[in-house]
């Protein structure tokens, strides 16, 4: 149900940071720029409901280093091929990393998975095998990497075959806290199990993180590199 006129409080680490404005019908806002590193929690209030709390530690932005190093060409209309070798350097604690692209054809903005990497710092909870990729399996949509084991080390990678023939093409590295990492995943499990097309399987609960509600409030930091 739409509620109106609620009161959302929104505090970085113990400090108002503002109250949200509605600017539609059950829609709230506020026009303020988070921080990497700061803790904000967030509370609703509306007459005839418990009171929704929830909190987030915004992560820092991907350390990133990188190079290309062209493959081949293909002759027309003489377009490299490159592998992206990469250097992500993680911080002390627990990290999480998405890997996703998006890209521009005709004026039209998309979004899809990141090409295959093999290295021992992706999660496999999404992995399909398929002999005909290249490395013998795919992920379905997005790639997540954890520091587990790696902690504050460099975590070196390629993104093999990069062949960029559109009007924009970019490779994002996106950190999530732990809210928006677990958010993420059994959103993702959910999609699988739908997309499997089984007559049974084991329902799957998309996490919450909000007291006395449902929802997400998360955070993430993205660097990005246009290829």
């Amino acid at each position: 149900d739409v509620v109106n006129n609620a009161v959302i409080t929104l505090y970085e680490e113990n400090l108002v940071k503002g109250m949200l404005k509605q600017n539609s019908e059950g829609k709230y806002f506020l026009n303020q720029k988070p921080v990497s590193g700061k803790t904000y929690h967030i509370i609703a209030e509306s007459a005839g409901f418990k009171s929704l709390k929830a909190s987030t530690t915004v992560p820092e932005k991907p350390a990133i280093q990188y190079t290309r190093d062209t493959t081949s060409i293909i002759d027309k209309p003489n377009v490299p091929i490159f592998d992206l070798k990469i250097q992500l350097f993680d911080k002390q604690g627990n990290n999480f990393y998405w890997l996703y692209n998006t890209y521009i054809v005709g004026g039209i903005k998309y979004g899809g998975n990141c090409k295959e990497i093999n290295a021992p710092y992706v999660d496999n909870f999404n992995r399909y095998i398929d002999s005909d990729s290249q490395y013998g399996f795919y992920h379905f949509l997005q790639i997540r990497m954890t520091d587990e084991g790696y902690d504050g080390q460099v975590l070196e990678f390629t993104i093999p075959d990069n062949i960029v023939y559109l009007d924009y093409k970019a490779q994002h590295f996106l950190s999530a806290d732990e809210h928006y990492d677990k958010y993420i995943k059994t959103t993702l499990i959910k999609r699988m199990s739908e997309n499997d097309d089984l007559p049974f399987y084991e329902p799957v609960q998309i996490y919450t993180n909000i007291e006395n509600g449902y929802g997400i409030f998360g955070s993430c930091a993205i660097t990005t590199i246009k290829l």
